[in-house]
């Protein structure tokens, strides 16, 4: 990473999201600061300058596509933060439309930290620009057989992060499921879709690639208002989630990280 230390703010309502780019920030050598949402994240930039701005784009309340849109309205003309989405969206034309929103750039979680520091650095170093690169493609999830996958635990693991971020995740999949549950049976389906969202992204973050495919289902029936499809998705997950709980613990007993 060239130059001196750079501070770099973390904008995510996922904890688990925060604490692994937090992370992978500090391994690149960079200053990290986090919140939790977009009203933060105003607040803070009025004290305080920031180098890049790592946005994720599907928060409650404000989200990033708005936030990083107030961000523009209320700079200087000679100042502009380096933004950059990042998001569990794969979708084509997301890209696109983060850039819409006056964002600079997009990365699709999960991401390494090399691939992080990659676009982080093109950046900083005052290299090519969004019109002179070509679309960064989603990261694909892994085919993978078991629950968790080995190489994103060994990189968790590498951060020194890795018992922390897992006690997060099962505390985090507890509350959500049941928050979830609540959402369904009430046909909340906005509120169904945004937990589903969080888990999905929680999931991949760990390696649980086969769990957060399944979220993805749950996220789209919601979003279709499908209630038959969203009591399908929860019975699956429900099925799925003592496995993917098993290997959480397993992997715990046998982690020193």
């Amino acid at each position: 990473m060239p130059g001196s230390r750079r501070t770099v703010l973390v904008v995510d309502d996922n904890v688990i999201n925060k604490r692994i780019m937090v992370s992978q920030l500090e391994s690149l050598g960079l200053v990290a600061e986090s919140v939790s949402g977009g009203h933060e994240a105003l607040a803070r930039m009025t004290k305080q300058r920031f180098d890049a701005v790592l946005m994720d784009c599907q928060m409650p309340v404000l989200d990033g596509y708005e936030t990083t849109q107030r961000i523009r309205e209320a700079e200087a003309k000679d100042r502009r933060t380096i933004v950059i989405a990042v998001t569990a969206h794969g979708m084509v034309g997301e890209r696109a439309r983060c850039l819409a929103a006056g964002m600079d750039d997009y990365l699709a979680k999960p991401f390494r930290a090399a691939q992080l520091g990659a676009l982080l650095d093109r950046w900083f170093g005052g290299g090519a620009g969004v019109d002179d690169q070509p679309d960064l493609e989603p990261v694909p999830e892994p085919e993978i057989v078991p629950e968790l996958d080995p190489q994103i635990v060994e990189r968790l693991g590498g951060l020194g992060i890795l018992s922390r971020v897992l006690d997060l995740y099962v505390a985090c999949l507890s509350t959500q499921m049941g928050v979830l549950h609540s959402a369904i049976d009430g046909a909340r389906w906005d509120d169904a879709r945004r937990v589903a969202h969080t888990l999905r992204g929680a999931s991949a973050q760990i390696g649980a690639a086969r769990f957060a495919g399944l979220c993805e289902d749950m996220e789209r029936s919601a979003a279709q208002q499908d209630s038959a499809a969203c009591i399908e998705s929860l019975q699956v997950l429900e099925l799925a989630r003592p496995r993917l709980e098993e290997a959480v613990s397993s992997c715990l007993g046998s982690s020193g990280g």
